[in-house]
């Protein structure tokens, strides 16, 4: 059962309401929160307002193809994973889901512990993408390369420029008595301002 109350939602997409229904028991049992939609669109009304943690998707649907909500989901929510069930599947029908960027593909009737596997793997995909990316941003904000306009990169640019200059000034009787080169200074400075000390960073003065 998922730990984090923001990964337990799963869209359910598939028709008649009681395949939706039979899936919906299945998730629910294993401790995720169902959510049925019984057509394409009123599935990317969903999304538009919600985050899931995945989505299984019927490949019949009485408004549009399975792979053609699958396309319309993901142009919502690109990190979607979608599981795929398949109903009396063809040659054409499965090559047609590989080529869609999906998580996995079921076929009817299901196997629950195949189902709910995979199902399970995908919300983990979910989780660890948005750690990933929420790692990207902490990184990125850490070495100033997340700034919001052009006059807040100008006085940042400004800002570590001095800081170099006062660092170089201040270490210069140092650098005389122990000969150590320029490059050792910036190698120093760069060091203090990932280790989050007083001095700022930033992406111009990183490059240094």
């Amino acid at each position: 059962m998922p730990e984090d109350h923001a990964l337990r939602d799963v869209l359910v997409v598939d028709w008649p309401e009681s395949a939706a229904a039979e899936l919906g028991h299945l998730l629910e049992e294993a401790g995720f929160r169902p959510c049925p939609a019984g057509s394409g669109a009123e599935a990317g009304a969903l999304v538009s307002t919600h985050t899931y943690a995945a989505a299984v998707i019927s490949s019949k649907l009485p408004d549009m193809p399975g792979g053609a909500c699958i396309r319309e989901l993901q142009r919502r929510d690109r990190d979607l994973p979608c599981v795929v069930v398949a109903t009396d599947p063809t040659v054409e029908s499965v090559i047609a889901v590989a080529n869609l960027c999906v998580f996995g593909y079921v076929v009817r009737p299901v196997r629950p512990r195949e189902f709910l596997d995979l199902v399970t793997r995908a919300v983990e995909h979910r989780r660890l993408e948005a750690e990933l990316r929420a790692e990207r941003l902490r990184t990125a904000q850490l070495l100033g390369c997340c700034r919001p306009s052009r006059r807040s990169r100008t006085v940042s640019t400004i800002r570590c420029r001095l800081s170099l200059a006062m660092l170089s000034f201040s270490a210069a009787p140092m650098m005389r008595r122990t000969r150590r080169p320029i490059s050792s200074l910036i190698e120093l400075w760069k060091r203090a301002a990932l280790s989050r000390m007083s001095l700022p960073s930033c992406a111009a003065c990183a490059g240094l």
